[in-house]
């Protein structure tokens, strides 16, 4: 399970590195400029996805430190990660929370500093991922807000489908 686990993060950090490659090509005055329909700039959906990932992180950090032994990943659980993964490729806008959204959001900002950002929150997932005991690779440690409890694959695959859609955000934004 561990192995799936960080191939899962290793096919998601391609697709991430993919991205910021892409992004090289424009300034960082396109990078932070704001969408005709106002929605965030194609950087501070860089910002989001961090946000999202770094208190993910201290959440699970947090969550094992103090309940040593969670619950197994079950059905239930495996049925509303589904569900999200649904959710979030509606081509509805949904709102944020306050934490990873809005005044939290930089700008302006840089490419560089945020891909770096971004690489060193990737890393410390795959740090946190690779000495992770066997024996809690299959549990189920992360609450997604909406989704509850969900193992760690399922964890990587909502940051992955929460990452395209963002990516599409930042690709309409600089066509806009």
């Amino acid at each position: 399970m561990k192995k799936k686990t960080l191939d899962h993060l290793d096919a998601y950090d391609q697709k991430v590195e993919a991205f910021m490659a892409m992004l090289e090509a424009y300034s960082n005055e396109d990078l932070n400029r704001v969408p005709s329909n106002g929605g965030w700039t194609p950087l501070q959906c860089m910002h989001h996805l961090i946000a999202v990932e770094e208190l993910g992180l201290k959440y699970a950090q947090k969550k094992l430190h103090h309940d040593p032994n969670p619950e197994k990943v079950g059905l239930k659980n495996k049925f509303r990660s589904v569900l999200l993964q649904l959710y979030l490729r509606l081509p509805f806008a949904f709102k944020a929370p306050p934490l990873v959204s809005g005044e939290a959001l930089p700008h302006p900002s840089t490419l560089a500093e945020t891909a770096d950002r971004w690489r060193v929150v990737r890393q410390d997932w795959k740090n946190f991922l690779e000495n992770l005991p066997d024996e809690l690779s299959d549990k189920a440690v992360f609450k997604h807000p909406r989704a509850g409890r969900m193992g760690w694959v399922d964890l990587i695959s909502f940051f992955q489908t929460h990452f395209e859609r963002h990516r599409e955000q930042a690709k309409r934004g600089l066509r806009g």
